[in-house]
């Protein structure tokens, strides 16, 4: 039986069609070409093959004639960066750049399984190295990949007054002039190398998210990154009116976008709708129903997603459901449909379930 190819979430090609047609190309048919359904950018929680995504770019800068395609579409992503899925989220909870980053990795495991990504924090050199791992059946992924390398940095500089990168680390080679990268990315920026990574200053990783958006009167407050909540919840939200709609309604489309990050608890996602973890209670309460339900039926959803459309391992999938641990995962399946994971998978793609 052949192996599936790696993947990852389609949410990450989020506002690719706008950037090929400001380019003067056809989405649609770039998509097609490469297999991908165009459709699919409209489905931020379906699975595409990776090599697919990859092949996509290729062909957008080939066909464009804009060899640094990945980039340039890094600069066009709106402000809540959405191709990132939850990180706006993620960034408005948490205190400082090693929380958001601990946060960030585990979430990536939830994104797909084309690359596995280590932070390795060296005290003697006071040096933080961001390390990804490819998938060995990935493809030449050079667009992707710088891609993520600009998505990284504008993320650096929107959360932080002065994270400064030292280097940069591709593994293919470089399309023009070392220059345009290096002043692209404020930092040296080698090719050819085993890895991609990213390092940076040790000190970086405990100062407070607190980014030029921020007031300064803030002292390290958060609110600067309201805005930027707002919006990614709102394009979560975009099919839903919120004062016309139950709030169970609007939770149930709020939570498997922020699935993975460890925030899936009551009063974050109070906090994130602008109410009080009492009020939100008591507004459950009226439609007959509770927080925890909700997540958990949620989470139920997902898990039968996840098993028809990819490969996830039974661990992967309990963290990306925010389990505290497989055995959690695994109690739960049995009390949904009184079958371990393994055997719901397996019902589930046999169709006996």
């Amino acid at each position: 039986m052949a192996k599936k190819p790696p993947y990852v979430r389609a949410i990450g090609l989020t506002d690719l069609p706008e950037f090929i047609e400001k380019l003067g190309g056809n989405s649609n048919d770039l998509f097609k070409q490469v297999g991908l359904d165009p459709k699919v950018i409209n489905q931020d929680d379906a699975f595409i093959a990776w090599p697919k995504a990859c092949n996509l770019l290729e062909l957008c800068a080939n066909t464009l004639e804009e060899p640094h395609f990945g980039i340039k579409w890094a600069h066009e992503l709106s402000e809540d960066l959405p191709n990132t899925g939850p990180m706006i989220f993620a960034a408005a909870l948490v205190p400082t750049a090693r929380e958001f980053i601990q946060i960030f990795l585990r979430y990536e495991k939830t994104h797909g399984n084309a690359m596995a990504t280590e932070l390795i924090e060296d005290e003697a050199m006071q040096q933080g190295t961001y390390l990804t791992h490819l998938h060995p059946r990935t493809p030449a992924c050079r667009q992707y990949m710088e891609h993520i390398a600009a998505v990284i940095y504008r993320m650096a500089n929107q959360f932080m007054h002065d994270a400064k990168f030292q280097e940069i680390h591709f593994q293919h080679s470089r399309l023009t002039d070392l220059s345009f990268y290096e002043k692209e990315f404020d930092c040296r920026v080698i090719f050819n190398s085993n890895h991609f990574k990213i390092t940076g200053d040790l000190s970086n990783l405990d100062k407070p998210l607190n980014g030029p958006l921020a007031n300064s009167r803030l002292n390290g407050s958060l609110s600067f990154l309201q805005p930027l909540l707002k919006k990614y919840l709102d394009r979560r939200l975009k099919n839903v009116i919120i004062s016309e709609t139950p709030i169970s309604d609007t939770i149930e489309e709020i939570l498997p976008a922020i699935f993975g990050t460890g925030k899936i608890d009551i009063d974050s996602v109070a906090t994130t709708l602008g109410l009080s973890t009492k009020k939100m209670q008591r507004l459950l309460k009226t439609e007959n129903t509770s927080f925890s339900t909700i997540r958990d039926q949620t989470r139920q959803k997902m898990t039968e997603r996840f098993f028809l459309e990819s490969d996830i391992s039974i661990s992967n999938l309990a963290r990306t459901l925010d389990y505290q641990s497989s055995e959690a995962f695994n109690t739960a399946c049995k009390r949904w449909v009184g079958k371990s994971p393994r055997a719901y998978r397996a019902a589930l793609k046999s169709g006996k379930l």
